[in-house]
């Protein structure tokens, strides 16, 4: 019996079995924790919920304390990782705004009195009220949450309210300067911004996107107005009972449809293009003139440059790859290289002959062919051969590369006159020295 007795003494002893447990408690727990973790989790989540709440609440210090060495690594991080996403972003987004209906954006600039740029940003990024938050400012408390739809809607709000409380907080200790302490007035995430608004006793938190409109911030203030003067007393006396809030989210949603009108406006059927249409029929009639005026000269012109090469396929040793000509209102500009001055008036007395062409602008070149000095020497004789010299007279002549000196004597200047001439028409001569002598 005093045997059974001590037993029941040690089984009912705490301390005997804390110590016998002991060596194996943590064991028990790791299994348990890796055989059911999806059953520990559902049962710690409302105690880690309430503790994180409570931590918040009564413990900002240690709070602010225990985030602030990963806050300034955690902000880097997330710019460094959204800043080009974001630039590209905004590019394609106004890139869209300035092709789509930039003339109607500054006509409804004119009337409405806001700026061109305004309304093209809040085209670019069409603004939205995803949810906004109604927090006790002491307490970090959550009085109200509201969205403008169950996708937007965030499951974990009374966490978020107390982690946006603690990051304002953070922000206002850490970063007081001797003017006094800061607020944090906006938090930027990927697309998405939060817009802080303080009261007497509360804030509110506006998760946001795209640009705001004008009147955003004068309706903001006016909505954090009506909530405090409607439950200022209930505010200031807040213990944690919401009981006295129940219908504060009425105001709230108010305010996101109001702006979710404004930037999501019932689609109409789309008005035809009139200013289109217009400018395409004033492109179309200028193109008729155009053709009006321009083509009829245009095929004249062409006409005119079959005829001049009929004409110049006439002229003697003329080769016509090495010529070119402009024809333009009747005007011929001519270029290129022919072989000598008769052949280049030749080329001018036939376009005369074109009762079409009004005026030619004769830049032809002379292309003097090269010749050795016997070839030239023997091209001489034979031409004077064929000319009636008198007996009497004796001329002699020297070639010098393309230059001929001629001597002798002749009866009359005329005969003179035929030497050069003749010497002047053999190829490869391009200067001739005429030292003749008349002597009748």
């Amino acid at each position: 019996e005093n045997e059974i007795e001590a037993l029941k003494q040690q089984l009912n002893d705490k301390e005997t079995k804390i110590n016998a447990y002991y060596p194996i408690i943590t064991d028990l727990l790791e299994r348990k924790i890796i055989d059911s973790e999806d059953e520990v989790a559902k049962v710690l989540s409302p105690i880690v919920g309430k503790a994180i709440k409570k931590q918040i609440s009564e413990s900002k210090d240690e709070m602010i304390d225990a985030l602030y060495p990963i806050m300034g690594e955690t902000i880097k991080k997330s710019i460094a990782e959204s800043m080009k996403e974001l630039y590209e972003s905004i590019n394609l987004k106004i890139d869209n705004a300035l092709r789509k209906g930039i003339f109607s954006k500054q006509v409804k600039s004119k009337i409405s009195g806001v700026s061109t740029g305004d309304l093209i940003l809040q085209s670019a990024f069409p603004f939205k009220i995803k949810e906004i938050f109604l927090i006790h400012e002491q307490s970090g408390i959550l009085i109200s949450h509201v969205s403008s739809s169950l996708n937007d809607k965030t499951t974990d709000a009374d966490i978020v309210s107390g982690m946006l409380t603690a990051i304002k907080d953070f922000v206002k200790e850490s970063f007081a300067s001797d003017s006094g302490s800061q607020s944090l007035n906006e938090i930027q995430y990927g697309d998405s911004r939060i817009i802080l608004e303080k009261g007497r006793y509360s804030y509110f938190a506006m998760v946001v996107s795209g640009q705001e409109p004008v009147n955003f911030d004068e309706e903001l203030a006016e909505l954090n107005m009506n909530i405090h003067h409607n439950y200022a007393k209930k505010l200031r006396e807040f213990n944690g009972d919401l009981s006295d809030f129940k219908d504060i989210d009425e105001p709230l949603l108010e305010f996101i449809n109001l702006f979710k009108q404004i930037s999501e406006p019932i689609e109409t059927e789309k008005p035809k293009p009139i200013l289109g249409y217009l400018l395409l029929g004033i492109l179309f009639l200028i193109i008729i003139i155009f053709a009006i005026i321009k083509l009829p000269p245009y095929f004249a012109d062409k006409s005119t440059d079959e005829i001049i090469k009929a004409k110049l396929e006439s002229v003697p040793k003329l080769n016509l790859e090495k010529i070119n000509w402009h024809t333009e209102n009747g005007e011929v500009t001519l270029s290129g290289l022919v072989n000598s001055y008769e052949t280049k008036n030749d080329i001018l007395n036939q376009l005369k002959t074109i009762p079409e062409v009004k005026k030619v602008n004769n830049d032809l070149g002379i292309l003097f062919p090269t010749s050795a000095q016997e070839v030239i020497f023997y091209n001489i004789k034979k031409s004077f051969g064929t000319f009636d010299l008198d007996k009497n007279y004796d001329l002699t002549y020297q070639v010098n590369n393309d230059e001929v000196t001629i001597e002798g004597k002749v009866s009359t200047s005329e005969q003179k006159r035929n030497i050069s001439f003749i010497v002047s028409q053999v190829p490869g001569v391009r200067i001739v020295l005429n030292n003749i002598i008349v002597s009748g």
